[in-house]
């Protein structure tokens, strides 16, 4: 009896249960890392699942969302199971698609070319990819989305047509582009129906059914959109066409690049401020085999050419439309180049083999090839999770490295929260990024790039002549709708509406102050509310209460927050600290000083700066302001805690510090406020 047979299949079940089990645990491993844009689908669930209707801010009928089926889904599951945290349910909901996924890309694979080796190589792939990894952890759609994708593929080419026609119509119903994978395959329905009727028109027996079957699931929600927003185009879609200046070709450049970025190596090589000529030059190699391993298919499934012809049907759709490029857009891309790439390599291997080595069993060369070939194409995914021994790790092993980082999204909750106290007098806010501020602010939202807001589409497009961010703000805007609150970044304003603008300071006054490390650098991030209304702003509540009066009377520390965490190189103890401005303005330049002391009371670290990072000099506090004051103590290696944490301000001008005393009277020695015992946990 041949027991190799039994051994391989062993073995290739036991690899692909144990690459389920890696890709579902890579995937619960990350930390939070959700995307500001899957907020918005996050708040349209929420409400929908609480019976406010498929709506952003409860009675305002917008179309906000451009994936209706992932919204639909999280909702559902929201309301059977009862989850309430949604950036974990999409974390489980996309991680239980990506290992479906995982499952069908094995079978789509396997029967493309008869090599459950080879499905099994693009399945691990898919695992470790980095951007998938990052968007799936993200929140988006982008797992739900590729898994409907390879499913309606897999049906597709094991030729169950009617099933194919209901997933076709479920990934429409998940993104507007799956419009081009259903394009795909009515042309290969419609071709096969013309070969078989010898290329006659009239007697071709074309997919009725099909189309009936896939019109049985798209048509439902065309007519619900239409009667329920007025359209079925996402408002979104209309805001992004009009509100952001993209450079021509961006969006292909961009798929240039994601083709570029399949081998770990660029031929050209790069270089700083390269052309689009150089760039197809580097997208030349990585497509000649794609289209070489699109034939070998071809040799083996008659079919196979539909795949080419989404990819460059999904190319040309996003080509022609040019949009803000996101990187999730790119994701479905990336499973179907793996397959074409390693099917060029199998066949290569195959004839070189045959024909050079003049090797009768070709199996030995074409199996170390596809060996090499996984794990050339693996490197870069396996260096953003620090796993390759000789690089410098930027994080722990099998933690993404984050392509940006999400203190941005982190920024915006903390300012919803504070403003809560506003939400309760139910003012509206106005944001040029609703998602992260929207899904923790309960009151209602006004977006000044569009996408939930119709009424700003008519300040769009801002004249070229103006040198705008992406999500800048037209001043006429503001000046006509007048918002209760208006939360932006400096650079969203600096060109169109300066955040020193006396006809702006005379509508709004800041109410609070927050200096972001986010990815759009370092600057200020500021709530602004309306003059004629009162300050509505208060701690976040997982703030301590400190309440410690400054002066006399010029300041208060209300509260505070610690957090301990750590990098490659160094410890650090967060301190986050609260002021709020009295009712005069600050004629004094303050300075903050911040100790850390270890368990024997010795000093281990010390900052004196100006509160906020020195984008906040006292003297422009707004009278009632508060201000987000952070600050990086670095902690001692070994660690020496339980730390104490004081706290003294000054007059730069003074040696002495401020007095200063508790909220019942008591005066503070020395003005210093203390924070004491904090514990190192257990794990930082």
């Amino acid at each position: 009896m041949n027991k190799t047979p039994i051994v391989q299949r062993l073995a290739f079940i036991a690899l692909g249960f144990a690459g389920m089990i890696f890709l579902i645990g890579l995937r619960l491993h990350q930390p939070p890392n959700t995307v500001d844009d899957a907020y918005i689908t996050f708040r349209y669930a929420r409400n929908l699942a609480n019976g406010v209707g498929f709506v952003y801010n409860a009675g305002e009928r917008v179309l906000g969302t451009t994936t209706p089926a992932y919204t639909l889904l999280l909702a559902a599951l929201s309301r059977l199971g009862g989850f309430a945290d949604y950036p974990r349910l999409a974390l489980i909901v996309n991680t239980l698609c990506d290992a479906v996924t995982f499952g069908l890309l094995v079978r789509l694979v396997t029967r493309l070319t008869d090599l459950r080796w080879l499905g099994l190589s693009a399945a691990l792939l898919f695992a470790l990819d980095g951007r998938t990894l990052d968007f799936s952890t993200g929140g988006m759609e982008s797992s739900f989305n590729v898994m409907a994708i390879i499913l309606t593929l897999m049906l597709f080419f094991e030729g169950r047509a009617w099933l194919t026609a209901l997933a076709a119509g479920l990934v429409v119903l998940i993104r507007p582009d799956g419009l081009t994978l259903a394009a795909a395959i009515f042309a290969g329905w419609g071709v096969t129906a013309l070969r078989r009727a010898n290329w006659n028109l009239r007697q071709a027996s074309w997919p009725w059914k099909e189309a009936a079957l896939f019109a049985a699931v798209v048509a439902p929600w065309l007519i619900f959109a239409t009667l329920y927003f007025g359209h079925p185009v996402p408002q979104s879609v209309l805001a992004k066409s009009v509100s952001y200046h993209v450079p021509p070709l961006m969006a292909f450049r961009a798929f240039l690049v994601q083709l570029r970025t399949v081998f770990p190596f660029s031929l050209p090589p790069l270089q700083e401020g390269q052309g689009l000529g150089r760039q197809l030059l580097q997208a030349l190699l990585p497509t000649a085999v794609c289209v070489l391993g699109l034939a070998a298919l071809q040799r083996r499934h008659a079919h196979a050419w539909v795949i080419g012809l989404y990819i460059a049907l999904f190319i040309a759709f996003f080509s022609a439309g040019n949009p803000l490029w996101l990187g999730w857009y790119e994701v479905p891309m990336m499973p179907l180049y793996w397959t074409l790439i390693l099917a060029a390599i199998v066949w290569i291997g195959e004839r070189v083999a045959y024909f050079v080595l003049r090797n009768a069993t070709p199996y030995a060369i074409r199996n170390i090839l596809l060996f090499a070939s996984v794990l050339v194409m693996s490197f870069p995914h396996l260096s953003r999770l620090n796993l390759v021994p000789w690089e410098t790790p930027r994080n722990k092993p099998l933690v993404l490295n984050a392509t940006y980082n999400k203190q941005r999204e982190a920024d915006y909750e903390l300012l919803a929260r504070m403003l809560w106290p506003a939400a309760r007098s139910h003012r509206l806010a106005a944001i040029p990024e609703i998602g992260a501020f929207g899904y923790v602010y309960p009151g209602n939202v006004f977006d000044t790039t569009g996408l939930i807001s119709p009424a700003m589409l008519k300040y769009f497009p801002i004249p070229t002549n103006v040198p705008i961010e992406i999500y800048s703000v037209p001043r006429q805007a503001i000046f006509d709708l007048r918002p209760d609150l208006f939360i932006t970044f400096d650079s969203f304003i600096q060109a169109t509406l300066p955040p020193d603008d006396p006809e702006f300071l005379g509508l709004y006054s800041p109410t609070i102050g927050l200096t972001s490390h986010a990815a759009f650098g370092i600057q200020r991030l500021i709530a602004y509310r309306r003059s004629d209304l009162p300050m509505e702003s208060a701690l976040p509540p997982e703030a301590q209460r400190a309440y410690v009066h400054f002066g006399p009377s010029i300041v208060t520390l209300e509260g505070h927050i610690t957090r301990f965490w750590a990098d490659q190189e160094n410890n650090f103890l967060e301190v986050t600290l609260f002021w709020r401005n009295g009712f005069a303005p600050v004629t004094r330049d303050l300075l903050a000083r911040v100790n850390l002391l270890s368990a024997d009371g010795q000093q281990t670290y010390q900052i004196l700066s100006q509160p906020g990072d020195t984008l906040f000099p006292s003297q422009s506090w707004t009278p009632g302001m508060m201000l987000v004051d952070r600050y990086q103590l670095k902690r001692p290696a070994p660690d020496a805690g339980p730390y104490t944490v004081n706290v003294t301000l000054f007059d730069s001008s003074e040696d002495e510090p401020l007095p200063a005393q508790a909220d019942g009277g008591a005066p503070l020695a020395d003005g210093t406020f203390i924070i004491p015992s904090l514990q190192v946990p257990s794990v930082p």
